[in-house]
């Protein structure tokens, strides 16, 4: 996931700054945070339901199922940013809609549907 979390990084830093004001710093410690929340939230679904991960990262539209993980990282990031990182609502959800999408296009550029390769990004904890 590391060289995925400094693509997004680079996808959307400048962005951040401009539409949240945030520095490098807070920057970097958000998308941070959105690896280990999507990390935590994906790892589950792919014990749960492995054939809804696989859609998630492709190229088709999601499936209710997919959304449904889509969802729950958004949330969870949303929770993260405020709880942590002490954002106020209206910020952590302009986060959410900046980075979420970015990580799981990046992601999904890199894993492609292969069962391995999602396993190994995320069961694992690469």
């Amino acid at each position: 996931m590391n060289s995925i979390v400094e693509q997004v990084k680079q996808n959307v830093g400048t962005d951040l700054s401009s539409r949240v004001g945030l520095n490098r710093d807070q920057i970097d410690k958000s998308i941070d945070l959105a690896d280990r929340v999507t990390t935590e939230v994906v790892r589950d679904a792919c014990t749960e339901q492995p054939s809804v991960v696989k859609n998630l990262f492709s190229k088709e539209p999601n499936t209710p199922e997919a959304q449904e993980v889509v969802d729950r990282i958004g949330k969870s990031y949303t929770e993260s940013l405020i709880k942590e990182l002490g954002m106020n609502a209206l910020n952590a959800s302009a986060l959410k809609d900046a980075v979420i999408p970015n990580v799981a296009k990046t992601v999904a550029h890199q894993v492609e549907r292969k069962d391995d390769v999602i396993k190994a990004f995320f069961v694992s904890g690469s």
